[in-house]
């Protein structure tokens, strides 16, 4: 059994939970990846890469939610920045509830099959419009 935190500790019940989609006739797999998961040389991402490689290969509709950090990730740097008065970090982040009423929107409207939403920050920005939640991006993605 892998250790918690292993690369590829999570592809073999991913496969497993893809070969019973394709089984069970799954219409459209949504997968909540990580940013740029199939160039990013994180080692985090390597799961959502082949994540993502094993649902392309399926021949199931997909859409792939590459999610930036959680804002709850952070509960460290703010309370050292209390200590501090300094937040020492620069990744753009969302609460994980941004992150779920994205793909909600996913989830319940058409039209997303076969695509990739990159999405990190507590706003999301579409190029000539203003920022907005995520939420409200997804649903002019439509």
């Amino acid at each position: 059994m892998d250790r918690a935190g292993r690369a590829g500790r999570h592809v073999r019940h991913r496969r497993n939970a893809i070969d019973a989609a394709r089984q069970a006739g799954v219409p459209h797999l949504v997968h909540t990846s990580g940013l740029q998961a199939p160039t990013t040389i994180l080692r985090l991402a390597a799961d959502h890469k082949a994540t993502e490689e094993l649902v392309t290969a399926s021949g199931i509709p997909a859409t792939f939610l590459r999610n930036g950090w959680y804002t709850e990730n952070h509960l460290q740097d703010f309370a050292a920045a209390r200590e501090r008065g300094v937040i020492a970090n620069s990744i753009g982040a969302a609460p994980r509830k941004e992150f779920a009423e994205a793909a909600a929107v996913v989830l319940s409207t058409p039209g997303h099959e076969g695509k990739a939403y990159e999405l990190s920050g507590d706003v999301a920005r579409l190029i000539g419009r203003p920022a907005q939640p995520l939420a409200e991006t997804m649903k002019t993605w439509l």
